[in-house]
């Protein structure tokens, strides 16, 4: 009851804190939630295309005679049947909506009784049964088999009317099976015993059923002799001891699983497995999809690892902020704590009094906070960049086991961090913590042992461990790229910019000291006061300080990684593209010799046949639908010669430059001069080429000078027009390139089939324009759509929970700034109401008190948006370059750059601009609700 009290006379420092707990379990909670509904889409693509015969979430359990040594008794087959039905539903948590069951002996050669039927050219069948099947086919001849033996031993059958065809069949006839006994032998020989068949009918599947999941195995049935199950175990089985194979196939609802439940899915299919092979030995998962559920097990795994690394910064602040907020409701309460210790209470008690009350909360938060990581995980999901969400389909999210465990963990995390504060509180009598008062005016304890440096120091170890790495990832190539994006470029950074803000708040004091001294000759009061307070009392702003610079330059960096991740990794796919659709046609018209061959008859008496090649239309190309350009566009690797000298082998493409400059890509940096004036150059001299600037200063070569290329060993004679660095869907690690006019190529070789590149209208799709180029009798044999890989890249669960994680971490740190700002500035302003009532009483005006609070919050958050800034920068600049060492950046081409948008930089400032305005109004409307007249009275503090 004292606890409840208690949280209810400081009710709103307990809602800041509650605020911070739920807040912690949210961030925690939303990984799990965003890794399972991130990968369900693909989970459920992937898992229906692999499932293209059967239902995806069938599950069939086989045994199989052939790999028995010894014969399988029908009590094990029994027992096994038992146990699978009574627990397979059980141990996957679900009802299946379809089973059926059927067994078997394995093919074998059977032959007509009667002698004068001729054999099937391939004799060999099995002898099987399959439940349910009668409800399955219709009888077509004759009728079903009974379930006795005849008195001469024979069994009857039916067989599939294509079965019938395929085996040369007759019903009404009989056939007769040697089998083997497994295990007994007659003279050295092992056993065979003889079976004889008559066919009594002939079924055809039901075309209704043909679909139902109920078929063990599906029709036709072109080799198999049906016969009646009860005889089968009976009589082949347990009388005669043959060799059964089984298989049970159950199907499963598999819209309903999700990623969360795949482990325990495939740990239920590992133990359905193990048993049934304990109970009859080479029985085994045939069809089942547990490689399939580990394989996104593994997936999930790695993208909540993947995120988790980039959360603990987001905990960080948070975990601050709690013990911040902590550390203001023990320090109202500090003489009480010390009026306990002194009357008794022991160090455990009070622990456990602000435990049991820090508890209570920390239950509302674990009951909140998996709602609050559900929100973070569809905003993850939206998530297109630093602070930009789209508004797609949203994610199939929802709160998962894993969410409430891990918020477990993170809350017991965080309440520890609130009881900090309390160790160090309850350890006071009322004389030693009057005592400890009175020696205020001590450094802080990271002063006092040098945390800042220390944490520079690390953060230079990281940095060089960094550098090394990339030296390495350099030399190993491919083979030493890394994922998508090492935690380590996080938590590095974090460490730089902790250590650097808190060298700031050393330095601060000494600011506002030369501040004081450099306004104590100015007219008024105002700022020298200001300044002497914030130089003699800079150990009170030192959370919010802090609290702002991290806030400010990690929301720098965080912005400043997304828009480098994002542009580079699309310019990268669009510079391979070269242009939003690339298609090739077949050109070659189909022959097949005799009339329709074609014959080209060259020099001399040599006759040789080729394909007859056709050139579509091009015109028809920019008329298709959705469609804004398009381009001839002819890639081919060539042998040069200059001056008669081979000079090896490059790369050439063929192109009409004004049709490649309206669809081409092309980033400005990747050439001293614009792109177009390249193109004109082309388009000037018809026998022009740009050819690469290595090339050119290998081979002492300059504008004007002509060169040879040689394509399919026909010459073509072209003179150099400018030098290039890079060209769209080139790498000149493939050799130089040599970009030329298509006419100038075509009038010296023969007619070659060109790709086309195209522009789209935005949102427009390529399917239509195929579409329409079939109408026209051109067939497309490859579609190559860029847009789609950008596409599949932005909703990669990687890229869209790194964009979420910054973002989300931004937020989350501007959130618990701005709870903190309003808590400190409240506590501030009543700590400092006696200072406030001494001033008005010697003179000082309600606008001048209000001007040196402007003048306090102006130097504060001035500081920690000025200092935020040029450390975010500083970062930016240090670390975003390690990004490139990721196996998505394997290419060369176009070179990285460390992108800082003025945008992203303009919503940090609006965020935190609209945050500083609040708190000066909040001041102003606290400050003329105080009764300062009040607070002035003889010996008291009100």
């Amino acid at each position: 009851m004292i606890t409840v009290k208690q949280i209810i006379n400081n009710w709103k420092l307990e809602v800041s804190l509650l605020a911070g707990l739920a807040v912690s379990v949210g961030v925690v909670a939303s990984i799990p939630i965003y890794s399972s509904g991130a990968l369900q889409n693909a989970f459920m693509r992937q898992w229906v295309t692999a499932s293209d015969r059967r239902p995806p979430f069938g599950i069939m359990v086989s045994h199989w005679s052939q790999f028995s040594r010894e014969a399988i008794t029908l009590q094990q087959y029994l027992d096994l049947d038992k146990y699978l039905k009574e627990n397979i539903e059980e141990l996957l948590g679900r009802q299946a909506y379809s089973y059926t069951q059927a067994g078997g002996l394995e093919v074998n050669r059977f032959d007509p009784e009667r002698e004068d039927l001729a054999p099937a050219k391939y004799p060999y069948a099995d002898i099987r049964y399959m439940e349910g099947i009668e409800n399955r086919v219709r009888i077509t001849d004759g009728r079903w088999y009974s379930g006795e033996i005849g008195e001469d031993g024979v069994i009857e059958a039916v067989v599939d009317e294509e079965g019938l065809e395929n085996l040369k069949l007759l019903v009404g006839e009989n056939y007769v099976f040697w089998y083997k006994v497994p295990g007994q032998y007659v003279e050295g020989r092992q056993k065979e015993v003889k079976l004889v068949l008559k066919v009594v009918g002939t079924f055809r599947p039901i075309e209704e059923m043909l679909s139902s999941p109920e078929w063990v195995y599906s029709p036709p049935f072109e080799q198999s002799f049906f016969v009646d199950k009860e005889l089968f175990l009976g009589y082949l089985i347990d009388e005669l001891s043959l060799s059964g194979t089984w298989d049970w196939y159950w199907v499963f609802d598999y819209t309903k699983v999700r990623v969360h439940e795949l482990p325990a899915l495939s740990k239920a299919l590992g133990i359905l497995e193990t048993n049934a092979g304990m109970i009859m030995p080479e029985t085994r998962l045939w069809n089942s999809p547990q490689r399939l559920f580990d394989y996104f097990t593994e997936r999930a795994k790695a993208v909540s690892m993947f995120l988790s690394a980039f959360a603990v910064p987001i905990l960080g602040m948070v975990f601050y902020y709690i013990i911040l907020t902590a550390s203001l409701a023990v320090s109202r309460r500090r003489n009480e704590i010390a009026m306990l210790r002194s009357r008794g209470a022991s160090f455990f008690q009070i622990i456990l009094t602000f435990g049991l009350e820090w508890l209570l909360l920390g239950g509302v938060a674990y009951i909140t906070g998996p709602f609050i990581g559900l929100g973070i995980a569809k905003m993850m999901g939206a998530s297109a960049g630093f602070l930009s969400f789209v508004g797609r389909k949203g994610l199939p999210v929802t709160i998962v086991p894993d969410a409430s465990r891990y918020g477990a963990y993170a809350l017991g995390l965080a309440v520890l961090a609130c009881l900090l504060p309390v160790f160090g509180a309850s350890r006071h009598s009322i004389v030693t913590f009057k005592q400890e008062m009175a020696r205020s005016h001590r450094q802080a304890l990271w002063k006092r042992y040098l945390v800042d440096f220390l944490l520079l120091g690390a953060s230079y170890y990281g940095y060089r461990n960094l550098v090394q790495q990339k030296a390495l990832m350099g030399e190993l190539g491919e083979l030493g790229s890394a994922a998508l994006m090492d935690p380590l470029l996080f938590f590095v950074p974090i460490i730089f910019l902790l250590g650097s803000g808190l060298l700031v708040l050393r330095l601060f004091p000494y600011a506002m000291a030369f501040l004081a001294w450099a306004t104590n000759r100015l007219p008024g009061v105002c700022w020298p006061l200001t300044a002497r307070h914030l130089a003699r009392n800079s150990r009170e702003y030192t959370p919010l300080l802090l609290l702002l610079i991290i806030t400010v330059s990690l929301g720098i960096y965080s912005a400043a990684a997304a828009r480098t991740l994002s542009t580079n990794l699309e310019d990268r796919i669009l510079y391979a593209g070269g242009a939003d659709v690339i298609i090739k046609e077949q050109w070659t018209l189909p022959t097949s010799g005799g009339e329709d061959e074609i014959f080209i008859v060259g020099e001399g008496d040599t006759v040789s046949s080729e394909p007859l090649i056709y050139e579509p239309p091009f015109y028809i190309h920019r008329e298709l639908p959705g469609v804004v350009g398009a381009a001839r566009v002819l890639t081919q690797n060539v042998s040069v010669r200059v001056g008669g000298n081979y000079r090896g082998s490059g790369q050439m493409m063929a192109i009409v430059p004004k049709e490649f400059g309206e669809v081409a890509w092309f980033r400005k940096d990747l050439a001293p001069h614009h792109f177009y004036e390249y193109l004109n150059a082309l388009n000037r001299h018809q026998e022009g080429v740009l050819v690469s600037r290595q090339f050119l200063a290998d081979n002492n070569l300059y504008a004007g000078d002509w060169i040879e290329l040689s394509m399919k060993n026909q010459p073509i004679q072209v003179f150099v027009v400018a030098a290039i660095d890079y060209w769209p869907s080139l790498y000149p690690e493939n050799g130089p390139i040599f970009i030329t006019n298509l006419p100038h190529v075509q009038h010296y070789t023969s007619l070659e089939p060109y790709s086309i590149w195209l522009k789209m209208e935005k949102g427009a799709q390529i399917e239509p324009a195929v579409d329409v180029l079939r109408e026209k009798g051109i067939w497309v044999t490859s579609v190559t759509d860029t847009r789609i890989q950008l596409q599949d890249r932005r909703h990669d669960p990687n890229i869209m929970g790194f964009f979420g994680v910054l973002s989300i971490g931004f937020m989350v740190s501007v959130a618990v700034t701005i709870m903190g700002f309003f808590l400190f500035t409240i506590w501030s302003l009543r700590a400092r109401m006696l200072q406030f009532g001494v001033l008005r009483a010697i003179g000082l005006s309600v606008r001048q008190l209000l001007i040196m609070l402007a003048l306090e919050q102006l130097f504060t958050v001035g500081v920690g948006l000025g200092a935020g800034t040029l450390l975010g920068r500083l970062v930016s600049d240090l670390f975003l370059p390690f990004i490139e060492q990721g196996d998505q950046f394997n290419a060369t081409v176009p070179q990285f750059l460390i992108i800082v948008e003025r945008a992203d930089l303009m919503k940090i400032y609006i965020v935190l601009g609209s945050m500083l305005l609040v708190g000066i109004v909040t001041l102003v409307a606290i400050l003329f609700r105080m009764r300062l007249a009040d607070a002035v009275k003889l010996g008291e503090e009100v």
